[in-house]
């Protein structure tokens, strides 16, 4: 049996819902999660959902963050940058905290979800300690998509970030949607982290929608799209605290997860933005989904093209600057055959060492 350490970024939940599949698969493989450490702004922020499984073994650290923009539908690169440099001491002195337990604990794997100071923390640490990052932003790093002027800075940002947690790793689990590109050592395609309770579900279409966002902005977005009173109303989730008083047909819900997947296996249609995790547990259900990507958000915007150009979604929204998409139909086999190596390739990764 295997002891491994835990750094999830946490601001979001697709990275808080790899952690808990990954956890899933680790302990049927018979391997121990001894302790989770999540990165975030806020703890108060972070789910319950996330938390009680963690319960006893989970411990939070100051990372950094975006800032919201003044219209909450998305993301300023820019202020997001300038407002943590001010916090460079205190992240500073987290990854010397982070260095010193990978020392004491000295686990046989280190998970790294996306995290930055953990990245940091991980380029100096004892010999015999294997380092695996997890994430789906390296898919758009192996691509090299072409994407002209948009989002210039973010485009920087995400190429900066992936190159500093994949040079605190060993092993890199590229997630992806699909098996289709080749991937060089250390960078290693990966299906998407889909927890237990997800791929067990069934998905039978009902009247309302299904409405899940990071800001409340999309909210009205969608408003606009489908008019204050849509066919059969929407459950609206919000990870940002919606401040504005909806129409009557859209109902705020309190972001639980097992209420939220009850209401995703039964809902007409999803409306998100464009987290990666979302849309894969969406799309191994069978659900329709729109998506609404995050302003300013760099890899929203990539992944809401690879959604686009697989079949799995169709835009919320245009924008000017969108590509050109040539929409196929989806080929939700093929997807959940790949879904479904998940484990087969973890203990193939862990193998190796």
């Amino acid at each position: 049996m295997a002891r491994c350490l835990f750094f999830v970024q946490g601001e979001g939940r697709g990275h808080l819902s790899q952690a808990l599949a990954m956890a899933e698969m680790l302990e049927s493989l018979g391997h121990d999660v001894v302790e989770v450490w999540t990165g975030s702004r806020n703890e108060v922020l972070l789910p319950a959902y996330y938390l009680q499984p963690f319960e006893g073994k989970h411990w939070h650290y100051a990372a950094p963050w975006l800032h919201r923009r003044a219209n909450r539908r998305g993301i300023e690169t820019a202020a997001s940058i300038w407002l943590n440099t001010f916090r460079i001491p205190r992240y500073l002195k987290e990854v010397r905290r982070l260095r010193k337990r990978i020392a004491t604990l000295r686990p046989e794997y280190v998970f790294n979800f996306y995290e930055g100071l953990a990245a940091l923390a991980l380029r100096r640490c004892p010999g015999g300690i294997r380092r695996i990052a997890v994430g789906h932003h390296f898919y758009h790093q192996i691509k090299r998509r072409r994407t002209g002027k948009t989002a210039p800075m973010g485009k920087r940002l995400l190429a900066w970030m992936s190159r500093i947690v994949a040079a605190g790793s060993d092993r890199i689990l590229v997630l992806s949607f699909g098996a289709e590109l080749q991937a060089r050592d250390p960078y290693l395609l990966f299906p998407p982290l889909i927890r237990a309770e997800v791929l067990k579900s069934t998905y039978k279409p009902g009247k309302r929608q299904l409405a899940y966002f990071m800001d409340e902005g999309h909210i009205w977005d969608l408003i606009h799209r489908q008019g204050e009173s849509p066919e059969g109303g929407v459950d609206v989730y919000c990870f940002h605290q919606a401040l504005s008083k909806l129409p009557k047909a859209y109902v705020l819900q309190a972001p639980t997860a097992d209420v939220f997947l009850g209401k995703l296996c039964k809902c007409s249609r999803l409306w998100t933005t464009a987290g990666f995790e979302t849309v894969a547990e969406a799309a191994w259900l069978g659900v329709d989904i729109g998506l609404f990507p995050a302003e300013g958000h760099y890899e929203q915007y990539l992944n809401a093209l690879d959604a686009f150009e697989r079949g799995m979604a169709v835009p919320g929204k245009t924008k000017n600057g969108d590509i050109p998409l040539q929409i196929r139909t989806f080929d939700r086999d093929a997807y959940r055959a790949w879904v479904l190596q998940a484990k087969s390739l973890l203990k193939q990764v862990l193998g190796e060492y």
